[in-house]
């Protein structure tokens, strides 16, 4: 897939993204995943808001998996439901970090490269 990256500036960038591409769900909806680094909270929501901005319109239903930083999960759901008008679905982070962990295991072993 197509990775689509954004950044706050250019120089010395207070918070990045990454996300894919929209694809389909076997239910047909659009699926897009942006993970964001930053700790500064407006940088993120414009970064966030680019990203964004930089999908192809869409009449479907639309899913995005997004995961940001754990200081500002809060925050951002805040601004994704009152302020941009988001419905929350499931939050997933403890399965990806039990999925996470369970990859990491299988290639680096114990954590310190024994298997």
């Amino acid at each position: 897939r197509d990775i689509v990256w954004r950044a706050d500036r250019k120089g010395n960038p207070r918070a990045v993204s990454l996300g894919t591409a929209p694809y389909r769900d076997p239910m047909g909806n659009h699926v897009f995943v942006i993970d964001m680094f930053g700790e500064d909270l407006s940088a993120v929501k414009s970064v966030f808001l680019s990203q964004l901005q930089s999908l192809p319109p869409s009449h479907d239903n639309v899913i995005c998996l997004l995961v940001v930083n754990r200081s500002l999960s809060p925050q951002i759901l805040e601004f994704c439901i009152n302020e941009m008008r988001l419905e929350k679905g499931k939050q997933y982070w403890t399965d990806e970090i039990i999925v996470e962990d369970d990859i990491l295991k299988m290639l680096w072993g114990d954590g310190r490269g024994k298997k």
